[in-house]
């Protein structure tokens, strides 16, 4: 079993109500390396996996919608993977 990393302990020791409503209200630390956007896909390329996929239908036209959303942190990261290409293609 893999060692939970101390983010993920500070995380579990927190209600997660608790953890929603300061979140919410504090947001700031989802732009730090403290949060990181956090996502649930975290298995096995699981974030690397979806945004290979999502790269590869950027020419059909049409919108992304994630469905199923925790803390909406995978929503930031496909929005920031789709401006970084937008600016850069």
């Amino acid at each position: 079993m893999l060692q939970q990393s101390w983010r993920a302990k500070v995380k579990h020791a927190i209600p997660p109500a608790l953890l929603n409503a300061l979140l919410l209200r504090f947001p700031y630390p989802y732009r730090t390396k403290l949060v990181c956007y956090e996502t649930n896909l975290r298995s096995a390329g699981g974030i690397d996996e979806l945004l290979t996929q999502m790269t590869t239908v950027l020419d059909v036209e049409g919108e992304i919608i994630e469905c199923g959303s925790s803390r909406c942190g995978t929503s930031i990261i496909m929005a920031s993977t789709l401006r970084h290409k937008k600016l850069h293609d």
